[in-house]
């Protein structure tokens, strides 16, 4: 099993859209979903971060109710190497202007006992 993260920012628009789908559905996160549950990926989790930054910007706090467009958000995939590599192939155009992160060599480690 592998695990990626995809991080990029709140206001970031999906490329490769038609004319209807840049107007009423271009959000990164939504069609990033759709396409891995097309995919048949094993899971998939969205973070909507409450506080941070990218790429050394200044910080970004969710105390708005409008959210900044710098606003970062995460979008975690699990499942085996093959399937996450054949995925990001076919989703090339949709992560232009993204960061991707392989997570590797995790432990699992309870807490509670502490």
């Amino acid at each position: 099993m592998r695990t990626i993260r995809i991080n990029f920012e709140y206001g970031t628009k999906a490329g490769g859209l038609t004319r209807w789908q840049r107007a009423w559905n271009n959000r990164l996160a939504n069609r990033l979903m759709k396409r891995c549950k097309e995919a048949g990926l094993q899971q998939v989790i969205f973070f909507n971060v409450e506080a941070g930054y990218l790429n050394g910007q200044a910080i970004q706090w969710g105390i708005s109710e409008i959210p900044s467009p710098r606003k970062p958000q995460c979008l975690e995939i699990t499942d085996t190497a093959d399937n996450i590599s054949t995925f990001l192939k076919t989703a090339k155009q949709l992560l232009e202007n993204t960061r991707i992160i392989a997570v590797e060599k995790q432990a699992i480690i309870e807490l509670s006992n502490l």
